[in-house]
C-alpha cells in the first residue's frame, strides 16, 4: 500500500516537472521570439536613420561637421552668443541654427571671406538668421511681393560671398512658385466674383422684365375685346354708322366762279339770319341764286 501511494508520488512529481518544463520552454521560446523581433525593429531602425544620415551627407557633405574644423571654438563674440558645431550663432536663433546646420551644413564659408574675417561671417550669418526665421515663421497669407523682394536682396547678399545657402535659394523658389500660382487663384477668385455679381444683376434686370412683359400682356386681351366690340357694333371694320343711317349725296352743280356772299334773307318773322352755315347749307344757299 505504502509502495504504491510512494509510487504514485513520484508520478505525479514527474508529471508536475514534465508539465512545468514544458510550460518554461513555450514561454522562453515566445521572449526569445518577442526579443528576436524587438532587435530586428531596432536594426531596421537604425539603418533607416544610418541611410538617411548618409543621404543627407551625400548631398550636404558639411552636414552636422565642425565650421573648419573647430578652429574658431572659443572665440564667443559675448553673452548673447552660442557655439554650434565650431560657429557663434545668436542664442535666439541657436535651436533653428543647430537644425539647419546638422541638415546642410553651416551657412558661413571663407571662399570669399578668409578666416581673418570670421567676425563679419558672424555678423552676416546672424543677419540671415533674421531673415530665415521670419521665412519659417510666415504664412501664404502673409507673403507678399515686397517680403519675398526683402528675402532676395539678403539671400543675394550670401550668395555673392559664397556661402552654403542653396536649399534656401531653392526653398525661396519654391516660396516663388507657390506664391504666384496663389496670386493667379486670387485673381481668379476675384474675377469669379464680378462674373457671379453680373449674373445676380443680370437675373435682376431679367426678372424685371419679366414683370413689365407681364403687364403689359395683361393689357392686351381688355383692348382686344374692345375692339371686337367696336366692330361688332359697326357692323363692319370700317363703319361708322350702321346701315340704317345714311347721307344723301348732293347732285346739285356748282360754277367755279361762284362767289359766296353774304346777304340777309327773309322769314316769315321778319327777323334777319345770318348766312348759312355748314356745307350743306352753303350749296342751298349757292343753288338758290342760280334759279
Amino acid at each position: 500500500m505504502d509502495y504504491r501511494q510512494a509510487n504514485t508520488g513520484n508520478s505525479m512529481e514527474v508529471d508536475l516537472q514534465s508539465n512545468s518544463m514544458e510550460v518554461d520552454g513555450s514561454v522562453l521560446a515566445e521572449v526569445v521570439t518577442q526579443t528576436i523581433e524587438l532587435i530586428g525593429g531596432v536594426v531596421e531602425a537604425v539603418a533607416e536613420v544610418t541611410v538617411s544620415r548618409e543621404t543627407k551627407q551625400g548631398m550636404f557633405p558639411g552636414a552636422g561637421q565642425l565650421y573648419e574644423e573647430g578652429k574658431h571654438r572659443g572665440k564667443i563674440l559675448g553673452d548673447g552668443f552660442v557655439d554650434i558645431g565650431g560657429f557663434d550663432v545668436p542664442k535666439t536663433e541657436a535651436s533653428l541654427y543647430k537644425e539647419i546646420w546638422l541638415n546642410y551644413g553651416h551657412i558661413a564659408s571663407n571662399r570669399v571671406l578668409p578666416d581673418s574675417y570670421y567676425f563679419s561671417q558672424v555678423t552676416i550669418v546672424s543677419e540671415l538668421m533674421s531673415v530665415i526665421v521670419k521665412m519659417n515663421g510666415c504664412t501664404l497669407e502673409e507673403v507678399s511681393s515686397e517680403v519675398i523682394g526683402d528675402w532676395e536682396k539678403n539671400i543675394r547678399v550670401a550668395e555673392k560671398l559664397e556661402f552654403n545657402i542653396g536649399w534656401l535659394r531653392q526653398r525661396l523658389e519654391d516660396i516663388k512658385i507657390v506664391f504666384s500660382e496663389d496670386k493667379k487663384l486670387q485673381e481668379i477668385v476675384a474675377e469669379q466674383d464680378e462674373a457671379k455679381a453680373r449674373v445676380i444683376e443680370a437675373e435682376k434686370q431679367l426678372f424685371l422684365e419679366k414683370e413689365r412683359l407681364s403687364a403689359l400682356e395683361t393689357k392686351i386681351p381688355p383692348l382686344l375685346v374692345a375692339k371686337q366690340n367696336f366692330r361688332n357694333k359697326c357692323g363692319g371694320p370700317l363703319l361708322l354708322f350702321n346701315g340704317g343711317a345714311s347721307l344723301s349725296p348732293v347732285t346739285a352743280p356748282v360754277q367755279d366762279d361762284a362767289i359766296l356772299t353774304e346777304e340777309p334773307m327773309p322769314d316769315n318773322n321778319n327777323s334777319k339770319r345770318g348766312p348759312p352755315t355748314g356745307i350743306a347749307g352753303k350749296i342751298r344757299f349757292i343753288s338758290s341764286l342760280n334759279k
